[in-house]
C-alpha cells in the first residue's frame, strides 16, 4: 500500500528540506518507508511512502511478548504470595 503527503507552498529551500525531513522521520516511526519526492508547481512537494509490512508484524510480536510477560509476572507473583 502506498500513500502520499503534500508539503505546500514553501519557497525557502532550507525550510522545505527541514519540513521534508520531519515528515519523513514521522512517517518512518509509524511504519511508512519513504519512496520518492516529486517537485510540483507553486513550490510544493509530493512525498510518496510505502507501508512497511515488517513494522506491523513487529508491533504484533511485541504486543504478544508483553502479554506473555504480564502473564508470567502474575503467575510468579501468585506463587511468591503462596510461599509466604
Amino acid at each position: 500500500m502506498y500513500k502520499t503527503e503534500i508539503i505546500s507552498k514553501i519557497k525557502d529551500n532550507n525550510e522545505k528540506a527541514l519540513k521534508m525531513s520531519e515528515l519523513i522521520n514521522k512517517q518512518e516511526t509509524i511504519g511508512w518507508d519513504f519512496v520518492n519526492a516529486i517537485a510540483v508547481k507553486n513550490n510544493s512537494v509530493i512525498l510518496v511512502f510505502k507501508e512497511n509490512p515488517t513494522y506491523k508484524l513487529n508491533q504484533e510480536v511485541n504486543k504478544g511478548i508483553n502479554t506473555v510477560k504480564e502473564t508470567i509476572t502474575k503467575v510468579v507473583d501468585s506463587i511468591s504470595k503462596n510461599k509466604n
